[in-house]
Protein backbone atom coordinates (compact mmCIF):
# COMPACT_ATOMS: atom_id res chain seq x y z
CA UNK A 1 0.00 0.00 0.00
CA UNK A 2 3.20 2.61 0.76
CA UNK A 3 4.42 1.55 -2.47
CA UNK A 4 0.95 2.82 -4.25
CA UNK A 5 0.76 6.01 -2.22
CA UNK A 6 4.42 6.83 -2.88
CA UNK A 7 4.06 6.28 -6.56
CA UNK A 8 1.02 9.06 -6.29
CA UNK A 9 3.32 11.59 -5.08
CA UNK A 10 5.64 10.98 -7.19
CA UNK A 11 2.94 11.52 -10.30
CA UNK A 12 1.95 14.37 -8.76
CA UNK A 13 4.58 15.77 -8.31
CA UNK A 14 5.51 15.14 -12.10
CA UNK A 15 2.40 16.23 -13.16
CA UNK A 16 2.63 19.86 -10.93
CA UNK A 17 6.16 20.74 -12.18
CA UNK A 18 4.93 19.67 -16.08
CA UNK A 19 1.84 21.68 -15.80
CA UNK A 20 3.17 24.64 -13.96
CA UNK A 21 4.69 26.98 -16.74
CA UNK A 22 6.51 29.06 -14.80
CA UNK A 23 7.97 26.72 -12.57
CA UNK A 24 10.50 24.91 -15.33
CA UNK A 25 11.39 28.68 -16.47
CA UNK A 26 12.36 29.31 -12.86
CA UNK A 27 14.91 25.77 -12.75
CA UNK A 28 16.09 25.63 -15.74
CA UNK A 29 17.97 27.99 -18.15
CA UNK A 30 17.47 26.21 -21.01
CA UNK A 31 13.80 26.14 -21.01
CA UNK A 32 14.72 30.44 -20.58
CA UNK A 33 16.30 30.10 -23.36
CA UNK A 34 14.00 28.02 -25.71
CA UNK A 35 11.38 30.80 -24.62
CA UNK A 36 13.63 34.19 -25.34
CA UNK A 37 14.55 32.18 -28.57
CA UNK A 38 11.19 31.31 -29.73
CA UNK A 39 9.33 34.33 -29.12
CA UNK A 40 12.30 36.57 -31.06
CA UNK A 41 12.48 33.86 -34.15
CA UNK A 42 8.68 34.71 -34.04
CA UNK A 43 8.98 38.75 -34.03
CA UNK A 44 11.46 38.61 -36.51
CA UNK A 45 9.91 36.12 -38.71
CA UNK A 46 6.81 38.15 -39.13
CA UNK A 47 8.60 41.47 -38.94
CA UNK A 48 6.08 42.62 -35.97
CA UNK A 49 5.55 41.70 -32.67
CA UNK A 50 2.86 40.25 -31.26
CA UNK A 51 1.67 42.11 -27.75
CA UNK A 52 -0.21 39.27 -26.59
CA UNK A 53 2.46 36.87 -27.12
CA UNK A 54 4.88 39.50 -25.55
CA UNK A 55 2.57 39.88 -22.58
CA UNK A 56 2.68 36.17 -22.30
CA UNK A 57 6.74 35.85 -22.88
CA UNK A 58 7.04 38.10 -20.03
CA UNK A 59 4.82 36.81 -17.50
CA UNK A 60 6.41 33.12 -18.03
CA UNK A 61 9.97 34.06 -18.71
CA UNK A 62 10.74 34.21 -15.03
CA UNK A 63 8.18 34.76 -11.69
CA UNK A 64 8.35 38.19 -10.84
CA UNK A 65 5.91 40.70 -9.63
CA UNK A 66 4.16 43.71 -11.27
CA UNK A 67 3.48 46.94 -10.12
CA UNK A 68 0.90 48.99 -11.44
CA UNK A 69 0.44 52.93 -11.56
CA UNK A 70 -3.01 51.90 -9.17
CA UNK A 71 -0.71 50.37 -6.73
CA UNK A 72 1.78 53.53 -6.14
CA UNK A 73 3.94 53.08 -8.77
CA UNK A 74 6.94 55.15 -7.80
CA UNK A 75 9.58 57.18 -9.71
CA UNK A 76 12.19 55.76 -8.48
CA UNK A 77 10.70 52.48 -9.84
CA UNK A 78 10.73 54.08 -13.26
CA UNK A 79 14.45 55.78 -12.69
CA UNK A 80 15.80 52.72 -11.58
CA UNK A 81 14.94 50.94 -14.63
CA UNK A 82 16.02 53.46 -16.83
CA UNK A 83 19.05 53.58 -15.85
CA UNK A 84 19.98 49.95 -14.85
CA UNK A 85 18.57 49.65 -18.86
CA UNK A 86 20.81 52.71 -20.04
CA UNK A 87 17.68 54.19 -22.04
CA UNK A 88 16.62 58.19 -22.41
CA UNK A 89 12.75 58.60 -22.82
CA UNK A 90 13.24 61.88 -24.31
CA UNK A 91 9.75 63.01 -23.53
CA UNK A 92 8.23 64.34 -20.27
CA UNK A 93 4.60 63.76 -21.84
CA UNK A 94 4.33 60.36 -19.87
CA UNK A 95 1.68 58.33 -18.18
CA UNK A 96 3.90 55.52 -16.70
CA UNK A 97 1.38 52.51 -15.54
CA UNK A 98 3.32 49.39 -14.94
CA UNK A 99 6.79 48.47 -14.18
CA UNK A 100 7.25 44.76 -14.13
CA UNK A 101 10.68 42.90 -12.13
CA UNK A 102 12.05 39.80 -12.16
CA UNK A 103 15.64 38.19 -11.84
CA UNK A 104 16.00 37.97 -15.56
CA UNK A 105 13.61 40.44 -16.74
CA UNK A 106 12.77 44.01 -16.10
CA UNK A 107 9.80 45.91 -17.95
CA UNK A 108 8.91 49.09 -17.83
CA UNK A 109 5.45 50.75 -19.49
CA UNK A 110 3.78 54.00 -19.93
CA UNK A 111 1.86 55.50 -22.19
CA UNK A 112 3.32 58.82 -24.48
CA UNK A 113 2.24 60.70 -27.35
CA UNK A 114 4.53 59.90 -30.10
CA UNK A 115 4.25 58.15 -33.19
CA UNK A 116 7.81 56.20 -33.58
CA UNK A 117 10.12 54.95 -31.61
CA UNK A 118 13.06 57.64 -33.08
CA UNK A 119 10.90 60.60 -31.58
CA UNK A 120 11.08 58.93 -28.02
CA UNK A 121 14.62 57.18 -26.91
CA UNK A 122 18.31 58.00 -26.45
CA UNK A 123 20.43 55.03 -27.34
CA UNK A 124 23.91 54.74 -26.74
CA UNK A 125 25.63 54.38 -30.00
CA UNK A 126 26.95 50.85 -28.39
CA UNK A 127 23.13 49.74 -28.62
CA UNK A 128 23.10 50.75 -32.40
CA UNK A 129 25.70 47.99 -33.26
CA UNK A 130 23.69 45.05 -31.98
CA UNK A 131 20.25 46.02 -33.62
CA UNK A 132 18.51 42.76 -34.56
CA UNK A 133 15.51 44.33 -35.74
CA UNK A 134 14.60 47.96 -36.48
CA UNK A 135 11.25 49.64 -37.17
CA UNK A 136 9.62 52.57 -36.40
CA UNK A 137 7.58 51.39 -33.71
CA UNK A 138 9.66 48.17 -32.78
CA UNK A 139 13.37 47.75 -31.57
CA UNK A 140 15.28 44.33 -30.81
CA UNK A 141 18.66 44.92 -30.03
CA UNK A 142 21.63 42.77 -27.88
CA UNK A 143 24.30 44.19 -25.14
CA UNK A 144 26.30 41.32 -24.43
CA UNK A 145 24.40 38.85 -22.40
CA UNK A 146 21.05 41.09 -22.04
CA UNK A 147 18.31 41.51 -25.40
CA UNK A 148 16.44 44.44 -25.44
CA UNK A 149 12.75 44.86 -26.57
CA UNK A 150 11.25 48.06 -27.02
CA UNK A 151 7.98 49.32 -28.76
CA UNK A 152 5.17 51.10 -29.20
CA UNK A 153 1.94 49.91 -29.94
CA UNK A 154 -1.60 51.60 -30.02
CA UNK A 155 -3.75 52.32 -27.26
CA UNK A 156 -6.46 49.91 -29.02
CA UNK A 157 -3.86 47.54 -29.03
CA UNK A 158 -3.06 48.06 -25.18
CA UNK A 159 -6.76 47.80 -24.14
CA UNK A 160 -7.04 44.32 -25.97
CA UNK A 161 -3.30 43.22 -24.45
CA UNK A 162 -3.69 44.26 -21.02
CA UNK A 163 -7.23 43.91 -20.09
CA UNK A 164 -6.62 44.42 -15.97
CA UNK A 165 -5.23 47.56 -16.74
CA UNK A 166 -8.31 49.82 -15.52
CA UNK A 167 -7.76 53.08 -17.10
CA UNK A 168 -10.63 55.81 -17.46
CA UNK A 169 -10.84 56.54 -20.87
CA UNK A 170 -10.52 60.19 -20.26
CA UNK A 171 -6.40 58.99 -19.17
CA UNK A 172 -6.23 56.99 -21.99
CA UNK A 173 -7.32 59.81 -24.60
CA UNK A 174 -4.35 61.86 -23.69
CA UNK A 175 -2.32 59.55 -24.87
CA UNK A 176 -1.31 58.40 -28.81
CA UNK A 177 0.45 54.99 -27.71
CA UNK A 178 1.37 52.36 -25.22
CA UNK A 179 5.25 51.89 -25.06
CA UNK A 180 7.10 49.33 -23.67
CA UNK A 181 10.68 49.41 -22.71
CA UNK A 182 11.94 45.54 -21.69
CA UNK A 183 15.50 43.87 -20.69
CA UNK A 184 15.81 40.33 -20.62
CA UNK A 185 19.13 38.90 -19.65
CA UNK A 186 19.82 35.34 -20.62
Amino acid sequence: MKSFQVKILLLSLVLFFVLQPRLPSAIFRFVRHAKLNSFVDKTISKQSLDTRSFWEFREFYYPGTFKVHQEELEKTDIEAFLTSANVTITTTDMYPILVFNSRYLQSFEALVNVATLKDLLGLPDSYRDNIILSQDNLLLFRDGSTLYIIFLASIDELKNTNGFINRDYETLKKFQSWLSITKVTY
